[in-house]
């Protein structure tokens, strides 16, 4: 240290270090992982490691539908993508027509020399083929982002969803699984991401001392960094343009109480959605039911359905019939990415053709399996799909 005490040091921004590693078998913990940040957002890990990372050259996520992949766009995707506005380009790829999630395939297809990250959302609540995509991304050295904001206590290999990859995101939404008002939280096994979360939701301040706490470090008026005065209080040392993104006492105490109910409200949904899948069954010829992946236990935030064409009624004419019988619906988020006017002349690849991620966009929507909903609205719901069609 020098003589005036003063402790001078840089912050490392390079891109280029590698990912922190993705342990083989349990990874970043089957039950836990070593970090939970909640704010009131839960998407920070993609503004974290995207915009941190300087130089990102690109990053691959889906198109298509909702909040999921390439076709549409979750939370987290639409801040990613955001966080690329001034440099690196978005890679495009596909979904599957039945689980609504990234063409496996054509993920693995689509990464380059330039590729530094993969976002990852589980559609719906339907998990993704994850251990393959987890030792892909340890191979080749990518970050993989987790979007779990729809799939809340989902497992795939009996492991839940958000601690495959080295950040995870879930949302506390008032629609989703449980909810503080409005909110979410992110995993981490890292260290050193868990301080760029906790960074971006506090202000992007340098400083990590906890609400109510001073000089953790030690060295509070020992810092030189930036161009600031030798001695500058850490406290009000800004590493990051961040955000203000703390929950209140009382969002957590709604958290926790949430919390406690949600083993019940998981069930709540796989139920409805068990129940809405045999009622429909009978529909296949007009609607494509959903598929869940294979050694996955998904946690059902919706039930999608995509309307075959040229076998009866439009997609448009099936919703306006539900909607006019008091049965909410949501068409696929955001649809494909590429068509909406807030993304044209993004900077970007996409593999292949979107055909799919076009489908969807055209022809899907999904109906709720809220824990709430009766065993009479549920029907009503099934008569109303049949009625929709003329059976």
């Amino acid at each position: 240290m020098p003589a005036n005490g003063v402790q001078r040091t840089a912050r490392p921004t390079s891109s280029r270090a590698s990912p922190p590693h993705l342990p083989e078998g349990e990874g970043l913990g089957a039950s836990r992982p070593d970090s939970i940040i909640v704010g009131r957002i839960g998407p920070i890990p993609s503004m974290v490691v995207l915009r941190d990372l300087e130089g990102l050259d690109e990053l691959l996520c889906s198109t298509g539908v909702s909040l999921f992949t390439g076709l549409g766009v979750s939370a987290t995707v639409g801040f990613g993508i955001g966080a690329l506005s001034t440099s690196g380009s978005r890679v495009f790829v596909d979904c599957e027509p039945g689980t609504l999630n990234m063409d496996p395939v054509r993920a693995m297809q689509a990464v380059g020399p330039r590729t530094r990250a993969i976002f990852l959302p589980h559609t719906l609540g339907s998990p993704w083929h994850l251990t393959d995509l987890r030792d892909f991304c340890r191979e080749k050295g990518l970050f993989l982002l987790e979007d779990g904001c729809d799939a809340l206590g989902a497992t795939y290999r009996e492991r839940k969803v958000g601690t495959y990859g080295h950040v995870g995101t879930l949302s506390f939404y008032p629609a989703h699984h449980i909810t503080m008002g409005e909110g979410g939280c992110v995993l981490t096994d890292s260290s050193g991401l868990k301080k760029l979360v906790e960074s971006f939701r506090d202000w992007g301040r340098d400083c990590w001392c906890d609400p109510g706490k001073d000089n953790t470090c030690g060295k509070r008026f020992n810092w030189q960094l930036g161009e600031l005065p030798c001695g500058y209080d850490h406290k009000y040392i800004y590493s990051h343009i961040g955000y203000n993104l703390k929950l209140t006492d009382m969002q957590a105490a709604v958290g926790v109480a949430q919390l406690q109910k949600l083993p019940s409200f998981i069930r709540a949904r796989q139920r409805n959605f068990q129940t809405l899948f045999e009622g429909l069954r009978d529909l296949e010829e007009f609607f494509i039911l959903p598929e869940a992946t294979p050694e996955s236990e998904p946690s059902w935030f919706g039930f999608p359905l995509a309307v075959r064409p040229g076998q009866g009624p439009s997609r448009d004419d099936v919703v306006r019939f539900l909607e006019a019988r008091k049965i909410g619906t949501r068409l696929m988020f955001a649809g494909n990415l590429l068509h909406q006017p807030a993304y044209a002349g993004i900077q970007h690849r996409r593999v292949g053709s979107l055909t799919n991620s076009d489908f969807v966009m055209n022809h899907a929507f999904w109906i709720g399996v809220y824990p709430g909903l009766s065993e009479a609205m549920l029907q009503h719901m099934i008569d109303t799909l049949h009625q929709s069609v003329g059976r």
